[in-house]
């Protein structure tokens, strides 16, 4: 018989993606006989002490019926850990189920989309993302761009050390009059899963803006209407 048919399992394997010191985080895996007969499983806990399960032993496992597991981590240090949960169940073959736990760098904040303001022909406006460690741990990343020359990302590798922040900078700058888009993406190689955010850039340059700019500089009242514009702009 194979696995799909003698048993059902809802995690192929069990992470934890980031975790507080000192702190037992849980997470639950269940195995579901779904074979006619009963089955007998035995449960082989992971070995390395960081990893703990618990889960309430049944002789013979009857059809349908499900074996509950909480599994546990706790580390008092920032670094990679990987053990295993393997389950003899007769009927199939072995099942090994891994386990990880692995501090992440936070990437949430990072927008998916950068809309910039109307800019005009030859001027530079930016936006600024900075990459955070809140934890004694050094995250390696690289970036991937493709899109208008006008949109320009750097730099295109770099080091968030721990505790500490690394910015990445993307620019606006038109040469003629377009509407420009370009795509990025930011990925975490040192970390274990090594996660990719995706941000997608917009910037547009028409004619008239530079005349704006003009009356801006001038004092005239239409610059008001540009006070959303001109805290982006710097000299080229």
């Amino acid at each position: 018989e194979t696995l799909n048919i003698v048993l059902a399992i809802d995690k192929q394997t069990v992470s934890f993606k980031g975790y507080t010191l000192g702190k037992i985080h849980k997470q639950r895996l269940c195995l579901t006989n779904k074979a006619n007969g009963l089955r007998r499983m035995h449960i082989i806990p992971p070995q390395g002490g960081m990893f703990k399960i618990r889960y309430k032993k049944k002789g013979n496992l009857m059809p349908g019926f499900t074996v509950k597991i909480i599994v546990e981590f706790c580390s008092d240090q920032y670094q990679h850990y990987e053990d295993f949960i393997r389950i003899h169940c007769e009927g199939c073959q072995n099942i090994v189920i891994p386990l990880y736990a692995f501090p992440v760098l936070d990437l949430s904040h990072i927008p998916s989309e950068i809309h910039f303001p109307e800019t005009p022909i030859c001027k530079q406006v930016y936006h600024v993302l900075s990459l955070k460690s809140g934890i004694p741990v050094d995250f390696s990343f690289v970036v991937h761009y493709e899109g208008h020359p006008s949109i320009s990302v750097s730099p295109t590798s770099g080091l968030v050390p721990g505790y500490g922040s690394s910015d990445i900078k993307v620019v606006f700058c038109p040469t003629e009059y377009v509407t420009a888009r370009a795509t990025f993406r930011v990925t975490i190689t040192s970390q274990y899963d090594q996660p990719t955010h995706t941000c997608t850039v917009f910037g547009v340059s028409k004619p008239g803006l530079e005349r704006d700019m003009v009356v801006e500089e001038a004092g005239g009242s239409e610059a008001l209407k540009s006070a959303e514009v001109r805290k982006y702009f710097t000299s080229t």
